[in-house]
């Protein structure tokens, strides 16, 4: 007797920033309604409410229906944070599917992981979870893997190419992780990610893909970026801290995480130092991004310059040193309007606020800073360093082709017969 295959969940939950929204389909193909939410709590509790009266009626937007009751719920929760929400109990001996799997493998990761890697994996399973979340997680394949990488590189949710990039990080850092983790808590007995089908990837014509990974500023383009940032805020008090922004990134190749992190006890202006010790990612405080990012770092003078002019009377060791205009870090989201209108203003193409520390970087190598001050600088290894910013460093590709023309002409002229003596006396007359 033949199972029904299981169809998808009418209603799901998206972290959205500082938000939650419940998305779920009413009457087949129409829109998908959005709702923001404040807490992963009551997300969930109204996408249960949803599905329950999607199930009774699935052509009625029951969101009407129960908004009062969801208030309520709201209200009576208060400000209880997320971590004290226990996950729903799992009969962890039973077999799971990937979606049942997922949801607990989440509640387990995130006390423990990075804000901006909780949001990736949940955004990541909106692409897996439909082409793999109905399957037993014992009984996955690599098969199964394969057809949902081919699906995502040829259309993904929305049929909307991705770049084989997106779907790397998709399928090994999110979808792989998870896998990882049920074989050590013995969900499964194998990983489908040991074959290998997934050591080589497909190539794609997809424009995405091409193109270099770094995309710095010339010298003209920096000095014009600075100027506009300079003109347009150094003047109020209270944004004095975007212009020395970045100033600072354009100068010490910092991650934009990372100088958002600084706090004033991070600096040591006297010396023109400074200690990475932390990042801000996604409104909270993390540790670096790798064990080598956790470094010092030499100040350029004109840097030090600014963050004394910018530095309070009254400052703490913990106060951040780069805020906004209400005295909040400055977040890279956040942030990017401004950058993009500074670039706009300066006449300058847009690129992202990663292009200020490629620049630091490609300019300091111009001027002839060492490989080993680099990697001291940026916390990145020297390999890493010459793989993606050689292209942009003309003076250190030799000329190949030079070499191959004068060794052809060194060939051609000992092969080619001397002439006479008389011939040589003819071509001295005629001179």
């Amino acid at each position: 007797m033949k199972t029904s295959k299981r169809t998808r969940p009418k209603c799901s939950v998206e972290s959205h920033g500082r938000s939650w929204r419940v998305r779920y389909r009413v009457g087949g193909d129409v829109k998908r309604k959005q709702r923001p939410l404040p807490s992963e709590e009551l997300a969930r509790f109204a996408a249960d409410l949803i599905e329950r009266g999607l199930n009774k009626n699935p052509t009625i937007d029951p969101y009407p229906l129960i908004k009062d009751v969801i208030s309520l719920y709201a209200a009576q929760s208060g400000d209880q944070p997320v971590q004290q929400v226990a996950p729903p109990p799992v009969d962890m001996k039973r077999q799971l599917d990937v979606k049942e799997w997922y949801d607990v493998w989440l509640q387990m990761r995130k006390p423990n992981c990075r804000p901006s890697n909780y949001n990736d994996y949940q955004y990541h399973s909106t692409y897996f979870l439909p082409h793999l979340g109905h399957i037993q997680v014992a009984k996955l394949t690599v098969h199964d893997l394969v057809r949902c990488r081919a699906a995502l590189l040829s259309g993904g949710k929305t049929g909307k190419q991705l770049s084989t990039k997106t779907v790397k990080n998709i399928m090994l850092g999110s979808l792989k992780r998870m896998l990882r983790d049920a074989r050590t808590h013995e969900v499964m007995t194998h990983n489908p990610f040991d074959h290998d089908l997934f050591r080589e990837w497909p190539e794609t014509n997809n424009p995405v893909d091409q193109g270099p990974q770094a995309d710095p500023f010339t010298v003209d383009e920096k000095a014009k970026v600075l100027a506009t940032v300079r003109r347009r805020y150094w003047g109020d008090v209270k944004l004095k801290g975007l212009y020395a922004y970045v100033l600072t990134l354009m100068n010490v190749p910092f991650r934009p995480s990372e100088a958002s992190g600084l706090n004033w006890s991070d600096l040591d202006l006297a010396n023109a130092r400074a200690q990475v010790l932390r990042s801000y990612s996604s409104g909270a405080l993390v540790p670096p991004k790798t064990k080598s990012s956790r470094r010092p770092v030499m100040l350029p003078p004109e840097v030090v310059e600014v963050l004394r002019q910018i530095q309070p009377l009254n400052v703490s060791p913990d106060d951040p040193v780069f805020v906004n205009r209400d005295g909040q870090r400055i977040d890279r989201k956040h942030f990017s309007p401004t950058w993009n209108g500074c670039l706009r203003a300066a006449g300058v193409r847009q690129r992202g606020i990663y292009a200020a520390k490629d620049t630091a970087i490609t300019l300091a190598r111009l001027a002839g800073c060492s490989w080993a001050f680099l990697e001291a600088q940026s916390g990145v290894a020297e390999r890493t360093l010459t793989k993606h910013y050689f292209a942009f460093l003309p003076q250190e590709q030799p000329n190949e082709f030079q070499k191959f023309a004068e060794w052809e002409r060194d060939r051609l002229g000992a092969t080619q017969p001397q002439p006479h003596q008389a011939q040589i006396r003819a071509s001295r007359k005629a001179r």
